[in-house]
């Protein structure tokens, strides 16, 4: 069973980090899916869990992206996302999610400054829409100019996945 949640959380993971690099969002319905699901996994757990300590974490973890979401550091979703894997991680966890998400986000954030250094014109480059086919620009505006004078912006919840698929790998392999 254990196989099952994992298998499930980690394509849960990959749908998102899809949906952040496509559209730079983090859909609430498949972050509600995460929480759901470690619901269903407490329920049906043969192993002593600890809900309210992993409830705890996880308002701990939101408290704390909260404070990089404000400035806008991190977006609404990934501090979302943060948040409910807490629910996973709980306190024995904690931690390790923490660095390797740190880690996965330095890693990617590295990827993205080396492609951007090695082929410029990629940034100043229009995106064209997968729905519509105009061409638009990365801050939704629509204006193709302001997207290459305005920051690319980091799809986090690729370095969040991954380093969640890191930190709960015990979860789903004993």
């Amino acid at each position: 069973m254990a196989v099952f949640f994992g298998v499930t959380l980690l394509t849960l993971l990959a749908v998102i980090g899809w949906f952040d690099v496509r559209e730079r969002r983090v859909p609430n319905l498949l972050v509600l899916a995460i929480v759901a699901l470690y619901a269903v996994a407490v329920a049906t757990s043969a192993r002593a869990v600890t809900p309210v300590a992993d409830l705890a974490v996880a308002a701990a973890f939101l408290a704390g992206v909260l404070l990089l979401w404000l400035p806008g550091w991190l977006g609404g979703g990934d501090a979302k996302l943060l948040a409910a894997l807490g629910l996973w991680a709980g306190p024995a966890r904690a931690l390790d999610l923490v660095f390797a998400v740190a880690i996965a986000g330095g890693v990617l954030a590295l990827i993205l400054l080396v492609n951007a250094r090695l082929a410029p014109w990629r940034a100043a480059m229009p995106l064209r829409s997968p729905h519509t086919g105009t061409t638009s620009d990365r801050t939704g505006t629509g204006d193709a100019a302001a997207s290459a004078a305005a920051p690319p912006t980091l799809p986090y919840a690729v370095a969040i996945g991954l380093g969640a698929a890191v930190a709960l790998r015990d979860l789903f392999l004993t």
